[in-house]
């Protein structure tokens, strides 16, 4: 994202101001991740499903640092290996959130068509 880029980009004290601001909104939807978990999963499993999702999280971010140097090596360019791993990376999560958003939204769609087809049809025999 832009504060990630500006982070990069910004000489300090600039790039701390970015920081703090893509760490404030970086961390705020914890809350609203685990929610949504805890509401889809039985009660039986949250714990499990939690942590699993913890750990598989930690796993992928945790070790995505690895492959900055073999770009560094290959770019001959620290700052853009960071760019193309932090931000570009950000970025492509974004766009795999969406594409798997649209399926949701569209079964949304179909049930809210449907209900509304069958209060018209409701009205109907009413009538």
């Amino acid at each position: 994202g832009p504060l990630a880029t500006g982070t990069l980009y910004f000489n300090p004290p600039e790039a701390m101001v970015c920081l703090f601001f893509y760490y404030f909104f970086a961390e705020t939807w914890f809350g609203s991740l685990f929610t949504v978990i805890v509401e889809l999963v039985d009660p039986e499993v949250q714990a499990t499903v939690i942590a699993l999702f913890l750990f598989f999280m930690n796993q992928i971010g945790g070790n995505l640092p690895i492959i900055v140097t073999p770009l560094h090596i290959w770019l001959h360019d620290y700052r853009f290996a960071l760019c193309l791993v932090w931000p570009g990376f950000l970025a492509l999560s974004s766009l795999l959130f969406l594409f798997s958003a649209a399926p949701l939204y569209w079964k949304h769609l179909l049930q809210r068509n449907s209900e509304e087809d069958e209060q018209v049809l409701v009205i109907e025999q009413i009538e």
